[in-house]
């Protein structure tokens, strides 16, 4: 994912999409996002912008897909590790038996 500021320096991502997200990306993202909001709400004199209430709006559609997509990265990495040890109980299995039948 490439981070390019558009001329008024604000966020333009761009990004393919032929990979699913990763927990890294989505930290950065999530980051990028609280910077901008921690910027906004502790300048010296907070003013409202007409903006603020689409960027309220994009900022939680953003944190409700972004727990989804974690959701599915977390499924993902149990569905392997559930995987991984089972091929490590089998091969213990595998050699157990082995053991047992020089014996």
């Amino acid at each position: 994912m490439t981070k390019p500021r558009t001329t008024e320096g604000t966020f333009a991502a761009r990004r393919e999409l032929k990979t699913p997200l990763t927990r890294t990306e989505l930290t950065s993202m999530g980051s990028e996002i609280l910077e901008k909001l921690y910027c906004r709400a502790t300048a010296e004199r907070f003013r409202s912008k007409e903006s603020d209430r689409e960027l309220t709006s994009i900022v939680r559609s953003f944190t409700a897909l972004a727990g989804v997509v974690n959701g599915m990265i977390k499924d993902s990495n149990e569905e392997d590790l559930e995987r991984r040890i089972a091929e490590l109980e089998e091969r213990a299995q595998t050699a157990t038996h082995r053991s047992r039948a020089r014996w």
